[in-house]
């Protein structure tokens, strides 16, 4: 089963670039005790994709990730579990389980962004 992951990044963590966003989120994701998939290669990863790097700098209000998990999570637990894990300047908004006519990944899904251009 795939969940879709809603998430925010605000604050100080906006100058955290995409790649040490997503070992945080690795490292949280295993903290909470979620029963993530792993891949069957030589070193096994969590199976997870993310929609739309964010480069360093802005901040976002709807971030998206997908997670392969082995059992389905409560929404409510989920949401408990992973909000214990995250530092200021992250945020989960949403926990939700993907559809299964709707197999593509986030990453496809996302046709467009809106960006506030502050002086």
């Amino acid at each position: 089963m795939r969940v879709r992951v809603k998430f925010a990044k605000y604050g100080a963590m906006k100058f955290i670039g995409h790649l040490e966003l997503m070992r945080f989120l690795h490292g949280a994701v295993r903290r909470a005790g979620l029963p993530v998939k792993y891949d069957e290669g030589m070193r096994r990863r969590m199976v997870m994709s993310f929609a739309m790097p964010l480069g360093v700098g802005p901040v976002s209000s709807a971030e998206y990730m997908d997670i392969e998990m082995d059992e389905p999570v409560p929404t409510k637990k989920a949401l408990a579990l992973l909000g214990a894990q995250m530092c200021e300047g992250l945020a989960i908004l949403d926990f939700k389980e993907v559809d299964d006519s709707k197999k593509k990944k986030a990453m496809t899904i996302v046709a467009a962004a809106e960006y506030d251009v502050c002086f």
